[in-house]
């Protein structure tokens, strides 16, 4: 293969080069093999609040990109090495500055010429916080219903990450079930609404969202399904401890008509279905739903039942 013969080095482009990193808008930060800062332009130093003094030599982990949320510098050598390894290519971190407020950045590197500096790259870094924000909001608005404040069916996809982080590979790694799932759906919300209004249902469903919000664990995912109908999904959890969580919910909301100060009582029935190791979440969600409804059935037959006599104690046929 013909070798390309090589460009002598031009100093008055290599001046330019020069000037573009002294003087350019753009923060330039230059990285040694080993992540350490090895140049660091005034639009760096302006970007970051601090200056070339305090960071060259020292590792990017530690006086620029050095913080704990992001896992620490063993992060941040995986993050340099995958800017290494995809040129261009734009990669989002934390940072700190010098008033040790934490903002959002956006990475892109290209590798320098080893004769510059073996493994050496150049990191062109721009603060995102402000279009990250806005992007991180815009998502969370997609994924919440507006009535309750809830997740919607959107937010059932990030349950199933949860699931597989939780779960740790199901009963055989670890011994915990993957997760278990509730199904709840609101008996009487068709009379409330017309015999009460609209807007009184909305509120029913409100207060119901706001109980879901208030008494379930940060891990939990609770969801408006839709209409009356709400999910929660609940990793780590056994049916056992699922029915304890639910009966405390139950009581909490057969007090919605008082709190509310209306005439129609409020209360629902659920289902509940395990979630086993390798189930998708929706298969499970369909053994809940049937769960829920048989229960939603016998409960009306028990109600019809007491107008004439003894009602047998309520039983598990809301597990499936």
């Amino acid at each position: 293969m013909e070798k390309v013969p090589r460009i002598p080095p031009d100093p008055d482009l290599e001046d330019a080069l020069g000037l573009a990193f002294r003087y350019g808008p753009e923060a330039l930060i230059v990285l040694d093999g080993s992540n350490r800062i090895a140049a660091f332009n005034p639009a760096a130093e302006k970007l970051t609040g601090r200056s070339g003094r305090e960071v060259l030599g020292r590792p990017a982990c530690r006086c620029v990109f050095r913080c704990p949320q992001e896992g620490g510098p063993e992060t941040f050598c995986k993050l340099a090495a995958a800017l290494r390894a995809s040129p261009g290519t734009a990669v989002e971190t934390l940072w700190e500055g010098r008033d040790g407020r934490v903002r959002y950045a956006e990475l892109t590197a290209s590798a320098l010429p080893d004769e510059f500096l073996p493994g050496a790259a150049l990191v062109v870094m721009r603060d995102a916080t402000r279009h990250l924000k806005q992007r991180r909001q815009l998502e969370e608005l997609a994924h919440t219903d507006a009535l309750t404040g809830l997740g919607n069916r959107y937010r059932l996809q990030e349950a199933r990450h949860r699931l597989i982080a939780a779960s740790g590979g199901g009963r055989a790694g670890g011994g915990h079930v993957a997760a278990t799932v509730a199904m709840l759906d609101v008996d009487n919300m068709k009379q409330i609404n017309d015999g009460l209004g609209h807007h009184i249902g909305d509120k029913v469903l409100q207060e119901i969202g706001g109980l879901l919000q208030r008494h379930t664990r940060q891990s939990d995912v609770a969801v408006r399904y839709g209409g009356d109908e709400f999910v929660l999904v609940l990793p780590r959890t056994s049916l056992t401890q699922a029915q304890r969580m639910m009966r405390r919910l139950e009581k909490l909301m057969n007090g919605l008509s008082r709190f509310l100060d209306i005439p129609l009582p409020v209360s629902v029935s659920y289902g509940l279905a395990e979630v086993e190791p390798g189930e998708a979440l929706e298969e499970a969600l369909v053994r809940a739903d049937k769960a829920m409804y048989r229960r939603k059935i016998r409960r009306r037959s028990r109600s019809g039942a007491r107008q004439g006599g003894a009602v047998a104690p309520d039983s598990d046929h809301f597990i499936y």
